[in-house]
């Protein structure tokens, strides 16, 4: 009995995906050597003064929209639980 191998077909997703996967990884391969550098004198002024105040802005940011999606999502879930949708 032989085995049968299966053909590849041509995706043309998985070509459109490749390629934008190609840019993404071209934009992002500028980011990696200043990450190999030393820190500079703004990384102290930023760690000390901007970044406490960007990390409670961002708190309040993501529990005010966990908040609000879970008010909508139980409430939404209650709706279609309860009463009967034609």
């Amino acid at each position: 009995m032989a085995i049968r191998i299966p053909r590849l077909r041509f995706n043309p997703f998985v070509f459109i995906t490749g390629i934008a996967f190609v840019f993404v990884l071209i934009f992002l391969y500028q980011f990696i050597p200043p990450l190999l550098q030393p820190p500079g004198p703004m990384w102290e002024l930023m760690q000390t003064y901007w970044f406490p105040e960007v990390l409670i802005q961002t708190f309040f940011l993501v529990a005010g929209t966990v908040f609000i999606s879970l008010c909508i999502g139980v409430s939404l879930g209650y709706w279609m639980s309860f009463y009967r949708v034609r």
